[in-house]
């Protein structure tokens, strides 16, 4: 057996459930579900409100080209994943497996994130996290372990080229460039009948244009009051919880138009509240 061969075998998968047994799938379900777009989105706009704004939105635009790149290379590889006698979840993943969406966006999120904050928290963060998710989805039986290998991989790529990209990763070219890039894979993605790029391509334009609109209006400034911090987070996710909520059970065009403006909403709406109850 080659190495690729070993790679896309179940026998490294039966080895991890094997090693870890029946008590480490709590722990790997719950590793697994920090890995959802729903709480990735949760912790930008958290670092968005409460801690760095210029932090926030360069993690979660570093993010979004991080899916959407990972949802093009699952249907150009089109690789299975293993079979369902493996997995050890009840509900059913979407998509192929090559390269796996939760090891991608994990290498991108904390190592970037570590990038731009560079104290040995972050550091292990970086190392840890990723691993683990990329761990965990092996153990639930969803991936081989070439695709998280490959997911962590292409998504580390993503986040050192933000890294380069930083001292203009708020110019007008990178921002039209961007659009560019959410606009054709929103576009791809419906014409060619495969719209899973398309919401995340919609939520991209939409943090484009919010910052953007945000660059002539102060609405609210970083802060170190945590009872400030707070309050910005229980508005903010409420607020933003009715569009979030719709994003899963609207299809078609409107769950396209919905990622938008929940990204909208978290970068321009929620803000605007926090302006008018901090005066």
């Amino acid at each position: 057996m080659s190495w690729l061969d070993f790679l896309f075998s179940t026998g490294p998968v039966l080895s991890v459930q094997h090693l870890f047994g029946e008590g480490g799938f709590l722990f790997f379900l719950a590793v697994s579900a920090l890995g959802s777009e729903a709480a990735y989105l949760l912790i930008c706009t958290a670092i968005y409100w409460c801690w760095s704004r210029r932090l926030g939105f360069l993690l979660l635009q570093a993010l979004l080209v991080s899916v959407i790149i990972n949802r093009f290379l699952k249907n150009l590889f089109m690789m299975e994943r293993p079979p369902s006698d493996f997995w050890l979840v009840e509900y059913k993943p979407s998509g192929f497996g090559f390269p796996s969406g939760h090891a991608m966006a994990a290498a991108t999120f904390y190592p970037l994130l570590f990038f731009q904050r560079r104290e040995l928290i972050f550091l292990t963060a970086a190392i840890a996290i990723p691993s683990l998710m990329a761990l965990s989805r092996v153990y639930l039986g969803v991936h081989y372990l070439g695709d998280v290998l490959g997911g962590l991989v292409f998504g580390l790529a993503v986040a050192v080229l933000y890294r380069a990209a930083n001292p203009h990763i708020e110019g007008e070219r990178l921002g039209f460039f961007l659009i560019g890039f959410a606009a054709a894979s929103t576009l791809a993605g419906l014409v060619m009948n495969n719209p899973s790029p398309a919401p995340l391509g919609a939520a991209l334009i939409a943090l484009i244009t919010g910052i953007n609109i945000l660059k002539g209006h102060e609405l609210f400034s970083d802060t170190k009051n945590n009872k400030i911090r707070l309050r910005r987070f229980l508005i903010g996710a409420l607020i933003s919880s009715p569009p979030a909520y719709l994003t899963q059970v609207l299809g078609g065009w409107l769950a396209v138009l919905m990622y938008g403006v929940v990204v909208f909403v978290a970068m321009y709406a929620a803000p605007k509240v926090f302006r008018v109850l901090e005066r």
